[in-house]
């Protein structure tokens, strides 16, 4: 399970997206607004993410793992780039 992340515009996703080597990718940013959120940050205006419910989900995925987003490095992962 690696973790792929960095501030927004760095390239995480453009990164991911080119390995091709077994790895399911997974953007975290997508699940965080289908539903693991606690709502609005009005202040900011973006969602808040559901860090606890992440690392539920990320304990159940199986196999070789690209979690790739900017708040990856605070989920259950075995190497953070």
């Amino acid at each position: 399970m690696l973790a792929l992340t960095g501030t927004p515009g760095t390239g995480k996703s453009t990164v991911a997206d080119l390995i091709d080597e077994g790895f399911a990718v997974v953007h975290v940013n997508d699940l965080v607004k289908k539903s693991y959120n606690r709502g609005l940050d009005e202040e900011r205006g973006c969602l808040i993410a559901d860090i606890p419910g992440l690392a539920r989900y990320v304990k159940g995925l199986e196999g070789d793992v690209i979690l790739e987003g900017h708040v990856s490095h605070f989920l259950p992962v075995d190497i953070i780039v």
